[in-house]
């Protein structure tokens, strides 16, 4: 959806659309400067304005409709607002255009663990823990796709291991239990 110059900015800053979002800093050539629009994006997340951040990321995709960071975080606000199937295929686009981002893969088997997919998201938590050993929400929820996959006893040594990782780990003391 085109924007007029003069009207509202969607992102809801409460500024003109020329003057925020359509400004030569947020625009190249007629098109977003996709590192200010994810910047911005991140920005409106942050301030709990996930509607907005939606909107931005969805107008950076009309120019670059892979790009690996936009997908991502579409991705996680997808899964957070319960729209699974689109969640997994943009996370998977990202993983796809990314595949050594350890953060995205880890943002993938978390939406496929929400939705059911135990085996896929144990191979991402496997293949996150390869690149990042250290990561203990990883090695949780690794754990916890174990667990759904009804194979408690090597879930138990994940629990551990995050538990290893980051003493103070409340989620992974939890599951351990």
């Amino acid at each position: 959806m085109a924007v007029s110059r003069n009207a509202p900015c969607p992102c809801g800053s409460g500024k003109k659309y020329k003057r925020c979002c359509g400004s030569n800093a947020a625009q190249v050539g007629g098109r977003p400067n996709i590192a200010v629009q994810l910047q911005e994006a991140l920005h409106l997340l942050n301030a709990g304005r996930m509607d907005a951040a939606e909107h931005l990321l969805r107008e950076v995709r009309r120019y670059a409709p892979t790009h690996a960071d936009a997908c991502n975080i579409l991705g996680i606000i997808c899964a957070q607002t319960d729209r699974t199937d689109e969640a997994l295929t943009l996370l998977e686009q990202a993983v796809s255009e990314s595949p050594n981002n350890a953060q995205y893969r880890y943002n993938l088997g978390n939406a496929q663990s929400g939705a059911g997919l135990f085996t896929e998201a144990a191979a991402n938590f496997q293949a996150v823990l390869k690149r990042q050993p250290d990561f203990a929400e990883a090695e949780n929820n690794f754990g916890m796709a174990l667990c759904g996959l009804d194979r408690p006893a090597e879930a138990h040594e994940h629990f551990l291991k995050a538990i290893e990782i980051r003493p103070d780990y409340g989620h992974a003391h939890e599951n351990l239990g």
